[in-house]
């Protein structure tokens, strides 16, 4: 069966999300999506953790959780628990070739409107990830699993293996830097959005600047900002009064 009929086969399913039984973990659903891409569309098995999958919370308050690269809805499973009982519906996200989600696709969260320190040199990280697709024409991939396993973990990534290290490579090449205020701007100008944006002040990988330097352009309030430090004992630094928090 080619692929152009297993996308036709999966564009007639229903996209009604049904339960992920391939694990225990509780709120996980599975939905087919089809994505347009250069190559035409693509449709991948997408997994994703819903608190409240009819829909329903408290006044209406739903959070939305984008993990990064690598990462995956996991990431998120000390705030989840935090919310549910507030009656907020958490929406957790896995992307393309993440967590339970089927790769494939790359995809991209937002980031700074320059290369971050974690991905510098930049042209480094798009040959790693180039290099691996050439070793999959020779089916050589098993032998750079290790290495690639090895650089998230000099880095400071714990990976399971070293293909979730280089899928996490190609996402980054992938990344868009200087069209991320296109995408960023209407959530802000939308008044019934209310936005929180935080980000690590000590953090090694992305520094303040980067994050700061893209709040300042899209014109992000200060209210709406909050900065934690890792190294003193997860303080929080926040402008926010409590009556603005969940």
């Amino acid at each position: 069966m080619n692929n152009k009929n297993s996308i036709n086969i999966l564009n007639k399913l229903s996209t009604k999300p049904i339960p992920f039984a391939q694990t225990n973990e509780p709120n996980l659903f599975q939905l087919p999506v089809t994505l347009n891409t250069d190559k035409g569309k693509v449709t991948i098995n997408a997994v994703y953790q819903d608190t409240h999958p009819d829909g329903s919370s408290h006044k209406g308050q739903t959070v939305i959780m984008l993990h990064g690269s690598p990462g995956s809805h996991n990431d998120f499973k000390y705030i989840v628990p935090l919310l549910s009982p507030k009656g907020v519906r958490s929406v957790v996200i896995n992307w393309p070739g993440m967590g339970y989600s089927e790769f494939g696709i790359v995809a991209a969260n937002f980031v700074g409107v320059q290369p971050h320190i974690g991905v510098r040199p930049f042209f480094a990280i798009k040959f790693l990830s180039a290099l691996w697709e050439f070793a999959g024409w020779l089916r050589l991939q098993s032998v750079l699993e290790p290495i690639y396993k090895t650089i998230y973990k000099w880095v400071g990534f714990k990976v399971s293996d070293g293909s979730i290290a280089a899928r996490s490579l190609k996402t980054m090449t992938a990344t868009d830097f200087d069209i991320q205020l296109r995408y960023l701007f209407p959530l802000v100008m939308n008044q019934k959005i209310r936005i929180l944006f935080a980000y690590s002040g000590d953090d090694d990988m992305i520094e303040p600047e980067r994050s700061e330097e893209l709040l300042d352009n899209i014109g992000l309030k200060e209210e709406c900002r909050l900065v934690y430090f890792c190294n003193i004992h997860f303080l929080i630094e926040s402008n926010m009064k409590k009556s603005q928090r969940l």
